[in-house]
């Protein structure tokens, strides 16, 4: 008799209620019942999470009872509901990570979680989404196996009157402006806005920090590491002025990886690129006694990629100032790219510069010797042009441009 009245209860969870007429047919709080019934129908899960007391939930109710919607969903989905204050809905909600109301799952036969929807959505909005999970092309698809239930921990309640019992885990209404200055809701906020990868998260997270005196804690100090996307940032400056409370939670690697992410990113890509200044402290985060050498380097690497010859100029000369001991490669460059709207002063200085930079090469490079040749024919000396020009074929055999390039100027130098 017992297990008799056992599956009439299992039998009565899994009859579908119909949140009014034309609805969407829902099983209420059984997530068993729904992962059986897709499995034997071979079909996906619609989960709907709700609350009495949640009225974007009463609107999603309205767009449930479209005529379309219903049809869809009916034919296409199994679909649950669940309510998040009774004991079921409570521990479904835990097992999916669910923060806010609305929200709207779509799992599979197994309980996986093929598309989260977060937020009211419009009955096309649902219909887009439920027919691109049908065909195969979900949206933002996060594979997440649920997780054995646990206690439920406390959470800050979003409303001002109370919808739990204390020490259960209090769901936040997304936008209830009762909650814009709460920091448990910007918390979990600043997450959300994050998966919509629209920008709008950056906001949220300098409202949670503000609220926060201490961002040492382990929560805050993971919160910037999920968060710290710049070196523009009071994230940053914090992280790289307080090494020790980082590397006690992440380790020293990690935190020199995450270091050199940052600021690799900010010198490659940012626009603008940053100025001097700010290249420099950036290098003086990772190599403090040669951020100088590795300033004027990574610029005049830069100036040379934007063909920004003035610039380098400019600057080659003044990191040549600081050296010990001349660059051959700097000298070089210095020589060839002066050269261009050089008058006859400057000529000789390129001419010198290029001179000493084939003799201090350990191995010459045929541009060496074919911009000595052009500064040399610049200044009429056409046979020591013509002598610089050879040296530059030999040093050019393999290298078919190379070779073109210096077969072009010696025709130049037949012709003239």
């Amino acid at each position: 008799m017992k297990k008799y009245w056992m599956m009439v209860a299992l039998l009565l969870m899994a009859i579908p209620l119909t949140f009014g007429q034309k609805s969407i047919s829902f099983l209420e709080n059984s997530l068993e019942a729904a992962l059986s019934s897709a499995k034997a129908e071979g079909k996906d899960i619609f989960l709907d999470s709700y609350a009495i007391w949640c009225k974007p939930c009463k609107k999603m109710d309205k767009v449930f009872r479209n005529p379309k919607v219903a049809q869809y969903y009916n034919e296409n989905f199994i679909n649950l509901k669940i309510n998040v204050d009774d004991f079921a809905g409570k521990e479904i909600a835990e097992q999916y990570d669910i923060i806010f109301l609305p929200t709207m799952l779509i799992l599979d036969a197994n309980g996986f979680v093929k598309q989260r929807i977060d937020g009211l959505m419009s009955a096309e909005q649902l219909l887009t989404i439920g027919a691109s999970v049908v065909n195969g092309n979900q949206v933002a698809i996060v594979e997440t196996r649920p997780r054995k239930a646990k206690k439920l921990s406390k959470k800050v309640m979003a409303e001002s009157t109370p919808v739990a019992e204390t020490g259960e885990k209090i769901l936040f209404v997304l936008d209830d402006p009762k909650a814009q200055d709460d920091p448990e809701y910007l918390f979990h906020e600043a997450f959300f806005r994050f998966q919509q990868m629209d920008g709008s998260h950056d906001a949220i997270v300098q409202k949670y920090l503000a609220t926060q005196e201490d961002w040492s804690t382990e929560k805050n100090v993971r919160f910037i590491m999920n968060f710290m996307d710049n070196t523009d940032s009071d994230m940053f400056r914090y992280y790289v002025t307080n090494e020790e409370i980082f590397t006690a939670h992440i380790g020293a690697e990690k935190y020199r990886q995450t270091l050199e992410i940052l600021i690799n990113d900010c010198l490659y890509r940012k626009s603008p690129r940053p100025k001097k200044d700010e290249v420099e402290t950036l290098f003086g985060y990772l190599y403090p006694r040669k951020a100088n050498k590795y300033t004027y380097e990574y610029l005049l690497g830069r100036y040379e990629a934007e063909q920004d010859y003035v610039s380098f100029v400019t600057l080659g000369e003044e990191y040549l100032e600081t050296l010990l001991q001349p660059d051959a490669l700097l000298l070089y460059k210095l020589g060839k790219y002066k050269c261009a709207n050089a008058n006859q002063k400057d000529l000789k200085v390129c001419v010198y510069r290029v001179e000493e930079s084939i003799r201090l090469s350990e191995e010459v490079h045929y541009d060496q010797h074919l911009t000595l040749a052009k500064l040399y024919l610049k200044q009429g000396k056409e046979r020591a042009a013509l002598e610089e020009a050879e040296k530059a074929r030999i040093h050019s055999l393999g290298n078919t441009n190379a070779q073109v390039e210096v077969a072009t100027f010696l025709a130049g130098l037949d012709n003239s």
